[in-house]
């Protein structure tokens, strides 16, 4: 059974939530004033808090041994079923049959959020893995959290987006997306429940940094062979590793080809072509670079 705090119907440990605003009116399971009574039960009136303190207990009845809902309470304190509190009010969500928190007209949180699911994602048939989608998000353990998640702006854009098909529900699809939590949480749940493949995100990161630094510096000096260094030096070899691997393989790919890309800036910045690099230039690039950090070094 979910524990309670006998009497109060406040979850064990202390009241989750925001800070409870003063009111006109009395709880009598917590005992406080609320602004609002939501239910009038045989054991007296009850706030809002408490009522779903109440309704997402559930476990077996010491009354009938019923296994369900106990948003009652006896004489005692004991989370009791409706039928033996006298509660008479169908707590029963009228689209699964279960008795659960009612999150609105007459559903469950978790049929709500399936409802919301479907309107948004449009999936076509069992087929299309946005269905996929719905069901995996659906089956969240908390589908409250999950209701507040899809809210928010970048999320509610993300799930807009698969659903109208702007957005392919795919590894490279979300790529195509602006970096952020939303994208991720999205991609870790279908990778969770099989509808992506798993794959390594050090990689998958590093992949995408080449391609943005590599594409800023085309037609500049040494495009051709900073590319080649970068693809079959670096990037193959990063390929080739275990996933546990390539967190610091890629670090130190991403430094040498930063200050690869830096030199080749400096021999533009002097006018030197590659065919016309010698030690000297090399020589001069490292004196300098060691200026500049003995410098940084002795800065405030």
């Amino acid at each position: 059974m979910t524990r309670t705090d006998a009497g109060s119907g406040t979850p064990a440990g202390g009241r989750r939530g925001r800070p409870r605003s003063p009111g006109a009116h009395h709880c009598d399971r917590c005992r406080h004033s609320t602004k609002k009574i939501v239910a009038r039960w045989p054991d007296g009136a009850i706030c809002y808090p408490c009522y779903s303190a109440a309704t997402r207990t559930h476990g077996t009845c010491p009354g009938c041994s019923a296994v369900r809902m106990l948003p009652g309470r006896d004489a005692a304190g004991a989370a009791i079923c409706v039928d033996c509190a006298g509660i008479a009010l169908d707590l029963h969500c009228h689209r699964c049959g279960h008795e659960e928190e009612r999150y609105r007209a007459k559903l469950c949180a978790r049929c709500a959020l399936r409802e919301d699911l479907q309107a948004i994602l449009h999936p076509t048939d069992a087929q299309d893995t946005r269905h996929g989608l719905v069901e995996a998000l659906s089956s969240a353990a908390r589908p409250q959290s999950m209701l507040t998640w899809m809210r928010g702006r970048q999320a509610a854009a993300l799930l807009q987006a698969l659903g109208t098909g702007e957005v392919e529900l795919s590894h490279d699809g979300l790529d195509l997306l602006p970096p952020g939590r939303p994208v991720e949480h999205l991609r870790a749940l279908a990778v969770h429940h099989g509808l992506l493949a798993e794959r390594d995100p050090h990689l998958a990161r590093f992949e995408r940094w080449l391609s943005t630094a590599l594409g800023r510096r085309d037609g500049q000096l040494g495009h051709t062979p900073l590319t080649h260094f970068a693809h079959w030096h670096h990037l193959r070899r990063i390929r080739r590793l275990p996933s546990h691997n390539t967190a610091a393989a890629v670090r130190s790919a991403k430094q040498e080809i930063t200050v690869a890309a830096a030199f080749l800036d400096h021999l533009s910045d002097q006018g030197v072509d590659l065919e016309s690099v010698s030690q000297r230039h090399i020589d001069g690039w490292l004196a300098l670079m060691a200026l500049i950090e003995n410098a940084q070094s002795c800065s405030p």
